[in-house]
């Protein structure tokens, strides 16, 4: 289509509009409507409220170490009644897992390490306890002790 025909075209529609009034506010109500959504739902995703655990492992951060022991990680989230509120797993090797989009409020947090094969807890972290706020980021770091073997 060339250049002249869609600026016809453009023309027409807009000449439509103008003897629509109530369909032509109406589509700018809409048009605005629409992209209010847009703009909040690209609001909400930056002020989502979650927790970061970190872990390390003989208080080192080395990812090397989760090698040795080839184990994955399960932290457990508890609220602040006792009850369990999530849990997530993890290789050994990211020590980190993100809870993402829970509530404000404070949380028991504990974790075990388990070897590859599921059949052996090689330990289990100290229970901490954070606080989480709304539309934050806390963070809480456990460590895992291991004895060589």
């Amino acid at each position: 289509m060339a250049l002249v025909e869609k600026v016809q075209m453009q023309s027409k529609f807009v000449s439509w509009l103008g003897a629509h009034p109530i369909l032509a506010h109406f589509l700018a109500y809409f048009g605005l409507f629409a992209a209010s959504l847009l703009l909040q739902a690209c609001s909400n995703s930056s002020s989502e409220t979650s927790l970061v655990v970190n872990w390390t492992i003989n208080s080192s951060s080395d990812a090397t170490l989760c090698t040795k022991y080839d184990g994955w990680v399960v932290v457990q989230l508890a609220d602040a009644s006792g009850n369990h509120y999530a849990s997530s797993n993890a290789s050994c090797s990211s020590l980190s897992v993100t809870f993402g989009g829970i509530t404000e409020g404070s949380y028991t947090v504990t974790a075990y390490m388990f070897n590859a094969d599921n059949n052996a807890t090689l330990s289990t972290a100290s229970p901490t306890t954070v606080n989480v706020s709304s539309g934050a980021t806390a963070t809480d770091l456990i460590n895992f002790s291991l004895t060589a073997s």
